[in-house]
């Protein structure tokens, strides 16, 4: 009882520490490692060593080169740099009860480690796709389910003799260049948003400088200001919903910045971006043939353009980029949902098979799980990124 009732000292804090470029204070650095905790101790009783070489200051931060050497391995520091917060080391007095705090930096170091050079003659040899997809083909037909013996089967009986065929056009077509219509590269399109894969904590795998750049984003948050001074209600929103000048989704996530004291910047801004990403995915083609005429109103003109221009080709969209948005608006919501989002607020914006969508989750690192409370599916953004592998086939129950 008297340890309870004793009254609990106040923290003084009597100096705070910041390093910046002026002042030419090194922060303290926190080492921790990729595959493992950092044990102090161990660390301090081994034999080890330190090489830290500073190349300079960026964004009021030092740059530095940090190589741990260990009896076991060598360490670099990687990339990896906390934007959001700020850490703090606290050294109390005892005798006179004041604290003062320190600036540190979380440091994350990966092993240094290089392959020895191959001695296999087979890896040595020089690879050739074709005969390395005729060796696959024989393989398949061979020892492989029906479904890959029977796509091959249709491959061959639908390929096309390519002298043949540059005949019949070069006829039909005499001023078409043939050669340099072969030589045409097809775009890749990357469905998955940009991501940060050195990162170990859900809230740093998706940034908001992934989607927007610094421009961009104050030009949203403006537009969002408006936005919100205009529909300022939930009511307000919900009639924007009958005019269809929101998504369902988009709606909901503007509804929860009506309760905010102050408006996040951040969030205000991908709101924003992730309403008129569904928007677009529902215009028919010859609205968006049309260019800005049938985008949001609400939308900056820089913005309507990166629409365009990251989800569709040359005014066309195709399945990739359809599945692109789809991946966008996920990863958009999961940020400002606290990385968790209910499938069902999902398809009332955005129509997709279930299956398809289980697909689109894995590859951007997400996993489907049952809410306990809501028996409901929801789709959670955790520590670690799921691996998708594209050509794998679950197996038949019996």
């Amino acid at each position: 009882m008297e340890t309870a009732d004793k009254k609990k000292r106040p923290v003084i804090i009597s100096e705070v520490s910041r390093t910046t470029p002026e002042n030419g204070k090194f922060p303290f650095v926190m080492m921790n490692f990729s595959q493992a905790q950092c044990n102090v101790n161990s660390f301090m009783k081994s034999d080890s060593s330190l090489d830290l070489e500073v190349k300079g200051w960026q964004k009021g931060r030092p740059s530095f080169d940090l190589q741990v050497d260990t009896p076991h391995l060598s360490y670099v520091n990687t990339d990896y740099e906390d934007k959001y917060y700020t850490t703090y080391v606290a050294i109390r007095d005892k005798t006179t009860g004041k604290t003062r705090l320190f600036e540190s930096m979380d440091v994350l170091l990966k092993p240094k480690v290089e392959p020895p050079p191959s001695t296999n003659p087979v890896l040595l040899k020089p690879e050739d796709e074709q005969d390395r997809e005729e060796m696959k083909k024989t393989l398949v037909k061979a020892f492989g389910q029906s479904k890959g013996k029977r796509y091959y089967d249709q491959k061959d009986q639908f390929e096309v003799n390519a002298e043949d065929t540059v005949a019949r056009v070069q006829k039909a077509v005499a001023d078409v260049d043939v050669d340099t219509m072969a030589k045409r590269e097809i775009a890749v399109v990357n469905i998955v948003p940009p991501r940060d894969e050195t990162a170990n904590r859900a809230d740093m795998f998706y940034r908001v400088e992934h989607f927007l750049e610094e421009n961009e984003m104050q030009q949203m948050i403006e537009a969002c200001t408006e936005v919100l001074q205009e529909y300022n209600s939930v009511e307000a929103i919900e009639k924007g919903i009958e005019s269809k000048e929101f998504s369902h989704l988009g709606a909901y996530f503007l509804k929860k910045l009506l309760d905010q004291a102050v408006l996040p910047d951040a969030k205000a801004a991908l709101v924003l971006y992730l309403d008129s990403i569904i928007k677009f995915s529902r215009l028919r083609p010859h609205e968006i043939a049309k260019g800005h005429k049938h985008l949001p109103s609400y939308l900056p003109k820089s913005m309507k353009s990166r629409l365009l221009r990251e989800f569709s080709a040359d005014k066309i969209v195709t399945q990739e980029l359809r599945d692109k948005a789809i991946c966008y608006t996920i990863v958009l919501s999961l940020i400002l949902n606290n990385f968790s989002l209910e499938i069902s607020l999902l398809s009332e914006s955005m129509k997709v098979k279930h299956r398809h969508l289980k697909q689109l989750v894995m590859m951007i690192g997400a996993h489907v799980e049952v809410d306990a409370a809501s028996s409901q599916p929801k789709i959670v953004l955790k520590n670690s990124l799921t691996n998708f592998n594209v050509n794998y086939v679950a197996k038949r129950r019996n």
